[in-house]
């Protein structure tokens, strides 16, 4: 449950801290700030779960206007099973940027549970922590855009995936009927504060193809293993997921034994098969090519073709919002491009080994 919001230096509000209970009732005249609140909790989501950077959430003209620090500063406080969460987000304007450092940075960014850290960015640096609060990996990365949105679910880090799952969760509405849109010209994982986008977010949430699209994750998730995924530099995409095992074999045969699960709990959804007649429409997971016999292309490497493409690794967040096929293709200039805003996307993938599930 949401319990604290705290917002300084955006828009109307100064050093504004809002305690929140079951039922909350907010009264002002108009230009007080009650819809900002409200706008602050979107603009924190598309900040972790969106495609945008940073200057185009928290652009330079929502400072407060009679205020002259450039740093804005956002506070969640929130009750889950755990405990209690903090979450807190700085957001800094400078007035020349750097191939470094953008003009509109996150210097700072940071979730704790109980008072003890579950995450930490903080001058180009993460630093990850376990469920027990144990130091986990550390690397660097962009100062334009959230970190904590681009974590994986792991097996020892529950309480964070489950503070995102719960923010992601989150809807603010205000709905403002005359202004809702009858067509669905694209999919929005996100609904607008004013649910003008209300026809467009239920066809996403509610539709099989974006089931399909997070169901080999979330599965993997269900059995404690995290997941990276990358383009193939063709028609596909892989996943990776780091693992420890008695036997090489036990890979290729967990891939097989959860493909089969797959395709009997969704047979509309996926398949296992590899003839060509059975697949359209529907996702073919090509579990065979977990066997050691076979080859798989490395991420960064280029595919032999007219125009290069690259096996690129992708954050989730694209994954969930990608339409075609061609969104997701990659010449070796983007991907520098990318190298240069996300970092190393596979960085920290074998920061950690993981057992496969047993299953009867």
């Amino acid at each position: 449950m949401l319990t604290r919001l705290y917002v300084d230096n955006f828009r109307a509000l100064v050093n504004t801290d809002l305690q929140l209970g079951r039922r909350t009732l907010l009264m002002g005249s108009n230009g007080t700030g009650k819809s900002t609140l409200g706008d602050v909790l979107i603009r924190l989501q598309w900040a972790l779960f969106g495609q945008s950077k940073t200057d185009e959430i928290f652009s330079v003209d929502t400072l407060t206007r009679w205020q002259s620090v450039p740093r804005q500063r956002f506070e969640i406080d929130a009750t889950g099973p755990d405990g209690d969460y903090h979450y807190e987000l700085v957001v800094e304007h400078r007035k020349t940027a750097s191939a470094d450092v953008p003009r509109t940075r996150i210097p700072r960014e940071a979730l704790t549970i109980n008072s003890q850290p579950l995450f930490h960015f903080e001058d180009g640096l993460v630093r990850l922590y376990r469920d027990d609060h144990s130091v986990g990996p550390e690397y660097p990365f962009d100062w334009g855009r959230s970190a904590l949105g681009t974590i994986s679910a792991r097996p020892d880090n529950q309480k964070l995936t489950w503070f995102l799952r719960w923010l992601q969760g989150l809807t603010v509405l205000r709905p403002n009927p005359p202004q809702m849109e009858d067509l669905i010209e694209r999919d929005d994982f996100l609904l607008f504060l004013d649910a003008k986008n209300f026809a467009a977010w239920y066809h996403t949430a509610s539709s099989g193809d974006k089931l399909r699209d997070r169901l080999l994750h979330d599965a993997l998730a269900e059995d404690g293993l995290p997941a990276w995924a990358k383009t193939s530099g063709s028609k596909g995409m892989q996943l990776y997921v780091p693992v420890t095992v008695d036997a090489v074999p036990d890979t290729s045969e967990y891939a097989k034994q959860l493909c089969l699960r797959l395709a009997r709990s969704h047979p509309d959804l996926v398949v296992g098969t590899m003839a060509k007649q059975a697949r359209p429409g529907r996702v073919y997971i090509d579990w065979s090519q977990n066997h050691q016999a076979k080859t798989t292309i490395a991420a960064y490497s280029l595919r032999a073709r007219q125009e290069p493409t690259v096996s690129t690794p992708l954050t989730w967040a694209e994954v969930r919002a990608c339409q075609r096929v061609d969104e997701l293709v990659f010449t070796a200039s983007d991907v520098r491009k990318r190298l240069d805003t996300h970092g190393d996307l596979l960085a920290d993938l074998d920061a950690t080994r993981y057992p496969l599930p047993q299953r009867d």
